[in-house]
């Protein structure tokens, strides 16, 4: 047996101390200096009457409506954001947008976050009319003299009651070139009735227009055109994990300082020292079982096993 000299400490004392040290570490868990792209989002969801369209299908092949689909989309979106990102919610409707709140973190406001979108209704519209151009211009204006404006994702249709003409659209505002953003086109390019609803929730059918029911489709070639104007991207809203992609975009994220915790790598050695001191000393035990049993080297006759004759006697060869 190997003997240590007196006053230095044995294997099993040097291991234990490595693990013990090792633990500490991972609890303390100190950070490395680094950074990760994380997103600032303002996201405005059209709350007008014809986004109440039931043209899209959910998980269950189910109806829904554009703004079921816009807030599933929205809220998807926000829990796939990365920790330190900000996220503002705006409902749009008339001319105008109204901002729920500015820009927070989205981890440490999730619950409110979420909230906030599930109780997106169209009971809180304050006009009946729509002027999507309108709208999407003062939302740039209003957001353009934050101290740090974010991104800008506006959801809706495109479209407008009453229609409005081509000539008097406005001039888009000259801050459109610090605001970021894209417009989300919600709904199908075919058209469909506009439903009627009572403020208790009850549906009444469908709005009409000199005798007809009132259709709405997805306006994408005006939601193009805004987007030109705006400097804007534009993209169609197919299904709700779309928006997650598309708020995944490397050109509206920014880098921000963080650490990285390195304790896992302490834990990790810390059960190397415990699996090195305790198994290594019975790795020739271990060898030698799963090499299996060993043949006796004496007498050759004496490692064959009996066997039994057809009447039973035991017979050796």
């Amino acid at each position: 047996m190997r003997r240590w000299p007196a006053g230095r400490p044995g294997a099993t004392t040097l291991w234990l101390s490595a693990a013990a040290i090792a633990l500490v570490i991972a609890l303390v868990n100190p950070g490395l200096p680094g950074e990760r792209q994380v997103y600032d989002y303002l996201f405005v969801i059209d709350i007008s009457q014809s986004m109440l369209v039931r043209d899209y299908l959910d998980d269950d092949g189910q109806t829904a409506s554009r703004l079921e689909i816009a807030r599933q989309a929205v809220d998807d979106t926000i829990s796939q954001l990365p920790c330190g990102s900000r996220v503002g919610v705006g409902l749009f409707t008339g001319w105008n947008t109204a901002t729920a709140f500015r820009p927070i973190e989205v981890c440490g406001h999730r619950d409110e976050l979420a909230s906030m979108v599930e109780h997106v209704d169209w009971r809180m519209t304050w006009v009946p009319q729509s002027n999507i151009a309108r709208g999407l211009f003062a939302t740039i204006e209003q957001i353009h003299d934050w101290p740090r404006p974010p991104a800008l994702i506006f959801l809706t249709d495109g479209d407008e009651m009453p229609a409005v003409d081509e000539e008097r659209r406005p001039d888009p505002p000259a801050s459109r070139d610090r605001v970021r953003g894209v417009l989300v086109g919600v709904g199908a390019t075919s058209p469909s009735p506009v439903p009627k609803f009572g403020l208790n929730g009850d549906n009444r059918g469908f709005f009409t227009q000199g005798g007809e029911p009132l259709t709405s489709r997805l306006a994408a070639g005006y939601l193009e055109t805004l987007a030109a104007d705006t400097g804007f991207g534009y993209a169609r809203l197919n299904r709700p994990e779309q928006l997650a992609e598309i708020s995944a975009n490397p050109a509206f994220s920014r880098a921000m300082a963080s650490t990285r915790g390195i304790g896992w790598v302490a834990a990790l050695l810390a059960l190397g020292c415990l699996v090195w001191r305790y198994l290594r000393p019975h790795r020739h035990r271990l060898a030698r079982r799963g090499a299996g049993p060993v043949a006796s080297s004496g007498n050759p006759a004496a490692s064959r096993s009996p066997r039994l004759n057809p009447t039973g006697a035991t017979v050796r060869n």
